[in-house]
């Protein structure tokens, strides 16, 4: 190539992705993977790694975020989802679901099987830190299993409802939802006792859910796939429904706790976005997702709401504030997994039907920061200590005196506590976090984002517990 072409292919390039970054939101980067199918992924905060599922290749992979190099590929019958245990450092893996070793533990140091033992029919897990424990849908056995993480032991066997499919965790009451695919139904587990203590009945399939800690409400579709059933969080009744689409089935419901919306995905030929107010239960707004949509997820840094369409082979980009959708970026074939890494203020996407994972920038600017740490913005919010043993001060510096609330989120982008601010200085607010979640509890160490409610000019912060 002569040099004066090569000259204009780099500037056009370089236009191509100074225009990218201008729309806020855009696709970094693609690790290549074993195979499709990547059905689940979950993120090691000690190692800044990613483990994910890929069911056609039987495998778990492992993937290094700071270059995003797949460094790991291990064996794993059948494997359909991973989540990591940051309090002993270690991630669970189903597989295998008619096996007698349908359970695998990764080591989180050296990113290795070192354990393996049967949990028949296990399927989707969730670890609840509190507890340290693992909770495993045992789909064809019609229950959940209790696994002490601690021991790697099956401490419980809970019967709940037919073809047990999903869970969800109530984190302000210690409570699980669980969604029983083939009777319509939805077990409420009490975490402190391992007993359910309402089914609640709500017909069709339930397929999808989404608790919102703010409001202490807990989402999933109805019996006659016409409506989002609202269950209240401590009574464990429905207290409202949110009308949809009619015979509208739901693939995906997730959300913005800070901005108190819910939304919700509908299939019944077109495929329709809900946003739902989360405090008065009433539609907002409706947006064409131009495909079926299987993932909901709140962005780590801008809390933009992120939509797996896999009709459409792309990612939708919801503004919670606005209610509507800001921005498509096109991936893969068929995204399905989305899985948030604040450290790094990305979007790692998972795809059924290419063997690749796609690295979304979670960035309103689109500016990438230089160390991963925090975003260049003013007024900036601050922590300090950073990291921090007991607690940590959350500060503000505005010429603006607006105090306005603060929130702390995990890895996987859920808000785990809400702190109310004070006027620190004539020119500055903040408030100080203890590393609890908003029950009470000592969360475990790890990274966690804190965002200044309603000041996206604030940008966030990452801070580190340390135990």
């Amino acid at each position: 190539m002569k040099p004066r072409s090569l000259f204009f292919l780099r500037t056009a390039l370089l236009c191509c992705v100074l225009a990218a970054m201008g729309r806020g939101q855009y696709v970094e980067d693609s690790v290549g993977v074993p195979g499709g199918w990547v059905g689940s992924m979950t993120y090691n905060s000690k190692a800044d790694v990613v483990y994910g599922t890929c069911e056609m290749a039987n495998s778990v992979f492992a993937i290094y975020c700071p270059n995003n190099i797949m460094f790991r590929n291990l064996p794993a019958n059948d494997a359909r989802c991973v989540v990591y245990d940051s309090i002993d450092n270690k991630a669970y893996a189903s597989c295998g679901f008619y096996g007698t070793e349908s359970l695998k533990v990764i080591d989180g140091q050296n990113h290795i099987i070192i354990g393996r033992f049967s949990v028949p029919g296990a399927n989707q897990l969730v670890w609840e830190p509190t507890r340290n424990r693992l909770y495993v849908t045992c789909t064809n056995q019609n229950r959940v299993a209790v696994v002490d993480c601690a021991s790697d032991s099956v401490i419980a066997q809970i019967a709940v409802g037919v073809a047990p499919i999903a869970l969800d965790l109530n984190t302000r009451r210690g409570k699980l939802y669980v969604q029983n695919y083939d009777d319509g139904s939805v077990s409420v587990i009490d975490l402190a006792t391992n007993q359910v203590v309402k089914t609640i009945q709500l017909g069709g399939n339930p397929d999808a859910g989404y608790y919102t800690p703010h409001v202490d409400k807990y989402y999933c579709p109805n019996e006659s796939n016409d409506a989002i059933a609202v269950i209240d969080g401590q009574s464990d009744s429905i207290v409202a429904r949110v009308p949809i689409m009619t015979n509208g089935y739901v693939h995906a419901i997730g959300g913005s706790d800070t901005a108190d919306l819910v939304l919700a995905e509908a299939y019944n030929g077109p495929t329709v976005l809900y946003a739902i107010d989360a405090i008065s239960d009433t539609m907002l707004s409706t947006m064409d997702a131009s495909g079926s949509v299987w993932s909901v997820v709140c962005g780590p840094s801008t809390g933009y709401l992120y939509c797996a369409s896999t009709g459409s082979d792309s990612i939708l980009v919801v503004d919670p504030l606005r209610a509507s959708t800001v921005g498509r970026l096109a991936v893969g074939a068929a995204p399905f997994a989305l899985l948030p890494v604040p450290l790094h203020g990305r979007m790692y996407v998972g795809c059924l039907n290419v063997d690749k994972v796609y690295v979304i920038r979670d960035s309103s600017t689109g500016v990438a920061e230089s160390d991963g740490m925090e975003r260049l913005t003013r007024p900036r919010l601050t922590a300090s200590p950073n990291p921090f043993t007991s607690s940590t001060a959350l500060t503000l510096a505005s010429v603006e005196t607006l105090a306005s609330a603060v929130v702390i989120c995990n890895s996987y982008g859920r808000e785990v506590r809400r702190l109310e601010p004070a006027r620190r200085a004539p020119y500055a607010c903040g408030t100080v976090w203890d590393g609890r979640d908003q029950a009470g509890n000592a969360l475990p160490a790890g990274v966690y984002v804190a965002r200044v409610v309603g000041r996206p000019e604030a940008g966030t912060k990452l801070v580190r517990v340390l135990r």
